[in-house]
């Protein structure tokens, strides 16, 4: 069957994977969740200095950082987005751990390398930023002196886990389906779903300009197209 027309994360209709049927039944208390959370994680984090805490990549690329409320409240609240998604994205695991046509244990190996690569992969980026913030600026100069001083700062703390996402995505789709989750074939809309995440996300955690919200979406981009590949050829 082609993947156009394979039923599998159905939203809104009856017929669905486990992953579609928890999401569509739990909708409001999953939003309930990613919102609590989301403000909870952006209080808390908004008492922690990131400025300082990402001292290092800002000075690696020649620009203050800077500090005040505006920028605190930015920062906090894009840290405490993540929050929220994982901590959503953990209670959908729980509910799919409870559902009789899911097999967690099945996909336990290739989660297991997905934690492996996201960790590698956020590793790699952090070790790389200051060749990153090095980069030529898109109004010349370099990255560093063409975003603002706070985008420095999102580059220090969200690239990193933009590209750990992205390498582990791969593994973590191989899971999802070795598990029973999803399909292991899915449409073209239902591939939209993620990449509107990915979109989302990229605009919403880079700097304003073209250039790092492409650093920050095409690792999630390839990632995932990666684990599509994986799952049509394998």
């Amino acid at each position: 069957m082609h993947s156009d027309v394979a039923p599998s994360l159905t939203l809104g209709g009856r017929r669905g994977s486990p992953l579609g049927d928890s999401l569509r039944r739990r909708r409001r208390s999953l939003a309930l969740v990613f919102v609590l959370t989301t403000l909870l994680a952006s209080i808390l984090v908004a008492r922690v200095d990131l400025v300082a805490l990402s001292a290092t990549a800002t000075s690696a690329g020649g620009v203050d950082a800077g500090s005040g409320a505006l920028p605190t409240l930015r920062l906090a609240l894009e840290a405490g987005l993540l929050c929220g998604l994982a901590s959503t994205a953990l209670v959908v695991v729980g509910v799919l751990a409870r559902n009789p046509r899911v097999r967690l244990f099945r996909g336990l190996p290739h989660l297991s390398l997905a934690v492996v690569g996201c960790l590698g992969g956020a590793v790699l980026a952090r070790l790389s930023l200051p060749f990153v913030l090095a980069l030529d600026g898109p109004a010349g100069g370099t990255l560093a002196t063409a975003v603002a001083p706070v985008g420095v700062v999102e580059l220090a703390l969200f690239f990193p886990v933009a590209v750990g996402v992205g390498v582990a995505l791969p593994a973590l789709l191989v899971a999802a389906v070795r598990a029973g989750a999803v399909p292991r074939y899915t449409s073209t809309r239902q591939r939209g779903y993620p990449v509107l995440v990915f979109v989302t996300l990229a605009a919403t955690h880079s700097p304003a300009d073209i250039t790092t919200f492409g650093l920050f979406a095409l690792p999630l981009f390839v990632g995932f197209g990666v684990g599509l590949a994986w799952l049509e050829l394998g």
